[in-house]
């Protein structure tokens, strides 16, 4: 990849509710020039309070929370909904898939481009192994619509490395000759999830590149200081990843 890319930095962080974590993404903010947030958990009218928090960043949300709607009032639990934030200083666009589990971020630069997706996979059980594989093909159909080189998937893909998931994951990946990045880059000890209803740690965030993403990958680490959510950052995750020249 050309030498543009004089580290780029970037964190991915399941949130787990956007309004409980705001001082969370507003120190990612701070430090990173993308930002991929997923269960941001808003509704479709809130999602202007996403873009309130940096005027050094541009914002492109889609919410996914499962509502019923009855007599005007709102009933049941939300989840989902996924968030990117990017630097005002970067040339991009944003793209997003039908229901916004997986969107996207096009970088440009003068001979190339670089294209980010942040997904939020189904939760790993027997019932969403259907959906689950069916959102893998739909990445394999992204790739070929975006037909770029330089492609790097992002987020929660709540594949764990001992888990059904975990191996679809990496039979995706084998047979579209992509990497599991973070693998290569971090310990076998690495955790990106606590539950703290079975006091147990997994890794189900992750980042998957193509090789001349990978390649540029300079550094990768799991952050802590987060402790809203669970995901590290606090059940949650947060990954940073350098990409330098």
């Amino acid at each position: 990849m050309e030498g543009i890319l004089n580290n780029l930095s970037l964190a991915t962080y399941n949130c787990q509710g956007f309004k409980s974590s705001m001082p969370d993404v507003q120190k990612l903010l701070n430090d990173y020039q993308i930002i991929f947030l997923q269960e941001t958990w808003l509704q479709k009218q809130q999602l202007d309070n996403l873009s309130c928090l940096s005027v050094s960043h541009f914002a492109f949300a889609f919410g996914r929370a499962d509502y019923n709607f009855n007599d005007g009032l709102v009933h049941g639990q939300g989840h989902g909904g996924t968030t990117i934030y990017w630097s005002i200083n970067l040339k991009a666009s944003s793209f997003s898939n039908c229901d916004g589990s997986i969107i996207g971020l096009r970088v440009f630069f003068k001979k190339s481009e670089l294209c980010l997706i942040n997904v939020y996979l189904p939760y790993c059980s027997r019932a969403n192994t259907d959906e689950f594989l069916a959102y893998l093909g739909n990445l394999r159909k992204l790739c070929e619509e975006l037909q770029c080189p330089n492609i790097c998937f992002v987020g929660d893909f709540n594949a764990g490395t001992t888990k059904t998931f975990g191996g679809l994951m990496e039979d995706f990946c084998m047979e579209n000759d992509f990497i599991i990045s973070d693998y290569a880059l971090l310990s076998q000890d690495t955790f990106t999830y606590i539950s703290d209803a079975h006091n147990t740690t997994s890794w189900i965030d992750h980042f998957v590149s193509s090789f001349s993403v990978h390649q540029a990958m300079f550094n990768m680490d799991v952050l802590t200081e987060c402790i809203i959510s669970n995901h590290l950052s606090g059940c949650g995750s947060q990954h940073s990843v350098l990409l330098p020249s």
